[in-house]
C-alpha cells in the first residue's frame, strides 16, 4: 500500500473507522492510484478540475472540485463520491448493491484491464459487506 491508495476495509462505523467483526478474515487490500485513475478518466472522462489558490481557500477549491468531479458522473452518483485517493470514503451497508450495480455499468462500457482489476476489488468488497451486514469504507492514507 502506497499513500496515493485507497484501503478497502469493511465498517459497522458511519465514520468508517474499521470496525469489522473479528469473526472476518481479510487479504488487506487498496483501490491502486492507477486503477481510481483509470477507472475515472480513462473510461468515465471525469473532469480534471485545477485547484486555484490564488482566488480560494483550500477548503474552497476542495468543496469545488468535488462537485465539479460528481457532476462529471451524474449517472453515477455512488462512485462519484470518490474524487480522489486522499480523500475517505464511506458506503453504508445499504448502498452497496446499488455500487455493485454502478461498477457493473461501468464494466460493460470498458475492456481498460487496469480498471477492470479496480472494479473488481470494489465489487469484492461490496459483496463481503453484504454479506457480513457491515458498510464499506475507501480509506486514505
Amino acid at each position: 500500500m502506497t499513500m496515493s491508495d485507497l484501503d478497502l476495509v469493511l465498517t459497522d462505523s458511519i465514520k468508517g473507522e474499521p470496525k469489522a467483526p473479528d469473526h472476518i478474515s481479510l487479504q488487506r487490500e487498496a483501490l491502486r492510484f492507477q486503477e481510481w485513475f483509470e477507472i475515472f478518466f480513462n473510461v468515465l472522462h471525469c473532469e480534471e478540475v485545477a485547484w486555484d489558490f490564488e482566488n480560494e481557500s483550500y477548503e474552497e477549491g476542495l468543496v469545488r472540485r468535488n462537485r465539479v468531479f460528481r457532476e462529471s458522473i451524474p449517472e453515477l452518483p455512488l462512485l462519484g463520491r470518490i474524487p480522489d485517493v486522499y480523500q475517505s470514503v464511506f458506503y453504508s451497508k445499504d448502498e452497496l448493491p446499488a455500487l455493485i450495480e454502478e461498477c457493473m455499468q461501468v464494466i460493460r462500457s470498458t475492456d481498460n484491464p487496469i480498471a477492470l482489476e479496480g472494479l473488481a476489488k470494489l465489487i469484492r468488497y461490496c459483496k463481503l459487506g453484504i454479506k457480513h451486514e457491515q458498510g464499506l469504507a475507501l480509506k486514505a492514507w
